[in-house]
């Protein structure tokens, strides 16, 4: 399976819970965050440095056997 990276600068929201959120979504489209890295801490906010590697080719539900073929 092939995959790319890409670096990716981001601005949250400084509060737990906010790069658990971005995490989840970019795991909903088969992306993983390979590193992080926090650039700047302001007043309430956050920016972050990720290297998020996806797939190009995800087997869909026939492929990776989660449902019959026929």
């Amino acid at each position: 399976m092939s995959h790319v990276s890409y670096l990716l600068r981001v601005y949250l929201e400084d509060r737990p819970g906010s790069l658990g959120v971005l995490a989840v979504q970019l795991g909903s489209v088969g992306a993983d965050i390979l590193s992080l890295e926090v650039v700047e801490r302001g007043n309430g906010y956050a920016v972050d440095d990720l290297v998020v590697e996806v797939a190009l080719i995800r087997p869909g539900p026939i492929q990776g056997g989660s449902v019959h073929p026929y």
